[in-house]
């Protein structure tokens, strides 16, 4: 029974190195993707900015701009255009956001279930040792009781033995 214990405990140990494995790939695997993320929305908000940015024009045209009020709509436009990106760049993170905490549930239900698993294999080991421990313990009270009967019906068949041992003086 003790070796089934031993084995049913390293078994859950194994399950529990192989989970915190599978756990640190995950863990990596989502930093690279948040990273991954965050770099290409920097670039495409840096790339933005720049065609933004050159629709304002310069120099003497830039003032006919002001004076007649395209700089002003340009701006306006600008300024749309950026809340716009940002909410689209927040959507995509909360998205990813979201995946990762529904890839994170799904591994503690894999981790839970194979607790329980390991913690009903030890139940069962338990209830199959009270049981033999039932049956040992039944089976020495029979032998007892066989062993009684036995020693009693022997005793009774015996015809009594004289048990001075010395020299019969009866002669």
């Amino acid at each position: 029974m003790h070796r089934l214990s031993n084995k049913l405990d390293a078994q859950g140990q194994e399950r529990q190195t192989q989970f915190e494995k599978r756990r640190q790939e995950l863990v990596s695997r989502q930093r690279a993707e948040r990273q991954s993320l965050n770099d290409r929305l920097e670039q495409r908000q840096a790339a933005e900015n720049k065609i933004r940015q050159k629709r304002f024009r310069t120099g003497a045209k830039g003032l006919w701009d002001r004076f007649s009020g395209e700089h002003s709509r340009i701006k306006k436009q600008n300024e749309r255009e950026t809340f716009e990106a940002f909410v689209r760049d927040r959507a995509e993170k909360e998205e990813l956001i979201f995946r990762h905490l529904d890839q994170r549930r799904n591994l503690n239900a894999f981790r839970i279930q194979e607790r329980q698993e390991h913690q009903n294999q030890k139940q069962e080991l338990r209830q199959d040792a009270q049981k033999y421990k039932g049956m040992l313990s039944q089976l020495r009270e029979q032998r007892l009781e066989d062993y009684s009967r036995e020693r009693e019906s022997r005793h009774d068949s015996k015809e009594p033995q004289n048990r001075n041992r010395g020299r019969s003086y009866d002669r």
